[in-house]
C-alpha cells in the first residue's frame, strides 16, 4: 500500500512540475528518476548543474536537466 502511495505522490509531482522551469530537488530526482543519494552525487561532483540560493536549497533548470539526460546517452545495443 505504501508503494502505491508513493507512486501516486511521484506522478503527482510530476504532472504539476511539468509546466515549471526550475525545479526543486525532490522534483528534480523524480524527473530524472533517481535516489536522492545519486542526485547529490552528481551536484557535489558538479556533474549536473544546479542553483543553491543563499546557499539553501537546491534548484535545477529543466532544461539543464534535458542537457545532462541528453549528454549521457548510450549508443549501445540491447540483446534480448
Amino acid at each position: 500500500m505504501y508503494n502505491i502511495l508513493v507512486e501516486i505522490r511521484d506522478l503527482l509531482l510530476r504532472q504539476s512540475s511539468s509546466h515549471k522551469n526550475f525545479l526543486s530537488f525532490n522534483e528534480a530526482r523524480i524527473y530524472l528518476d533517481v535516489s536522492k543519494s545519486y542526485l547529490y552525487k552528481l551536484t557535489s561532483q558538479g556533474k549536473i548543474t544546479h542553483f543553491k540560493p543563499n546557499n539553501k536549497l537546491i534548484y535545477f533548470k529543466r532544461s539543464d536537466l534535458e542537457s545532462f539526460l541528453e549528454r549521457n546517452k548510450s549508443e549501445g545495443s540491447f540483446s534480448n
